[in-house]
């Protein structure tokens, strides 16, 4: 009985032994377990395996061969991914059936504006006062890979930016838009047309389409003050812009290299052309007619970029990128100009002239578990949203987009 215990708990050794000894006496006796062979088979065993019969070995060699195809003979350890994908500039693509799904909450307030650039930026404005710039969303990204070389991208952004607006020394009573609500959708293909060699890097094209749709913005006044007289109205009156939305596309052609075991780097370079048609009206009867318009625009981005995709720590892969866009834009109306008191808000000539933006970018990852990752990530823009959201861009709201400015997101990432 002990040596049949030992046996079954030494199974590996068992098997192997079974099956020498098998192939052995078949050799000597042509390859054939039938006939004459099969009592010296089992006289071997017998000598091996004492009195232990050969029918119940046997059954027990079946149940451990049985068990060793369904167990592999060494586990293998899970490993976490190096790095995610998620809305990161690469040249890499995910592989062939791979699915990566990643939710952000995105914030700024007074609470994680910790380097207090909202507060410089507003400074002691009484037009731009209150918690005016605070800002709350969502966003969701979904990454496919169509074939090892082909990868489906598509990203939500859900925002609302607090527009409250405080005193004004050219409206009395003024009362503003409370929220400004800005979908974003942004949906392409990233083809990898270069595979990364030890010598060479890896090339990737990306398209999208990409849209941006807001809610009506709206200035109400009870009053205003035009150099040494102020007109008063009997109700309330107000300037509207709608119609806000844009559409467009985007090509980017990527460069990616591994520097080393814990470094990989991408350099990128972009274009992008938008077209948005925004009306602009009032309530005011007797300057409607020459104050109501709408605005054409058409927004050309040229951009450059670099990422540093660095991970020192195990589980915890950490990017960093800057991005630079130059703007190309051409506002046209469909009504001649006029001379009004409001006519600054009608007037693309009376825009604010700036063109180019500086982003910058950075997200630490760490992975809870094989599929399941925790993100924290913030951008900092220098010209707030130029470029991003291009129906900002009008006369009318385009003055209030010009500032330093940033955000915090907090997410969860799988992949499967």
């Amino acid at each position: 009985m002990t040596r049949t215990r030992d046996c079954i708990f030494n199974s590996r050794v068992l098997l192997d032994l079974y099956k020498s000894t098998i192939a052995k006496e078949a050799a000597r006796f042509g390859g054939s377990l039938d006939g004459p062979i099969r009592p010296l088979v089992e006289e071997r065993l017998r000598k091996c395996l004492g009195d232990v019969s050969v029918s119940a070995i046997k059954r027990l060699m079946i149940l451990i061969s049985m068990l060793s195809i369904l167990i592999p003979s060494q586990v293998k350890a899970t490993g976490y991914p190096d790095w995610v994908f998620q809305d990161m500039a690469s040249a890499f693509t995910l592989g062939k059936g791979v699915v990566e799904l990643t939710g952000c909450y995105l914030v700024v307030n007074d609470t994680v504006d910790v380097f207090n650039i909202r507060d410089k930026e507003l400074g002691d404005s009484r037009l731009l006062s209150g918690s005016i710039g605070d800002y709350s969303g969502f966003k969701g990204i979904f990454n496919y890979g169509l074939t090892n070389r082909l990868m489906l991208h598509y990203s939500y952004q859900y925002g609302d930016l607090d527009t409250s607006l405080g005193t004004s020394s050219t409206f009395e009573g003024l009362d503003s838009t409370d929220t400004l609500s800005t979908s974003s959708h942004n949906i392409g293909f990233r083809l990898n047309i270069l595979s990364e060699s030890r010598k060479a890097p890896a090339l990737a094209l990306e398209a999208a389409y990409l849209r941006h749709d807001s809610n009506d913005v709206r200035i109400g006044f009870t009053g205003i003050r035009a150099e040494e007289m102020t007109i008063h109205f009997a109700d309330s009156q107000n300037i509207k812009m709608s119609n806000l939305n844009d559409d467009g596309f985007e090509l980017k052609f990527l460069i990616s290299k591994t520097m080393s075991r814990w470094i990989t780097s991408t350099i990128w370079a972009g274009y992008s052309r938008y077209s948005a048609d925004t009306k602009l009206s009032t309530s005011i009867s007797f300057i409607k007619d020459n104050f109501d318009r709408k605005f054409d625009m058409d927004e050309q981005v040229f951009s450059l970029g670099i990422s540093l995709g660095i991970q020192f720590f195990k589980r915890m892969p950490i990017f960093l990128s800057y991005r630079y866009l130059t703007l190309d834009r051409d506002i046209g109306t469909d009504t001649p100009l006029d001379t009004s008191m409001l006519a600054r808000y009608t007037d693309p000539e009376d825009m604010n002239k700036q063109d180019s933006n500086h982003i910058f970018s950075a997200k630490i990852v760490y992975w809870i578990t094989p599929h399941i990752n925790l993100n924290l990530d913030g951008q900092l823009f220098t010209n707030q949203f130029l470029g991003i959201v291009p129906h900002y861009d009008n006369p009318l709201t385009n003055r209030f987009f010009y500032n330093t400015y940033g955000y915090l997101g907090m997410g969860l990432g799988v992949i499967f």
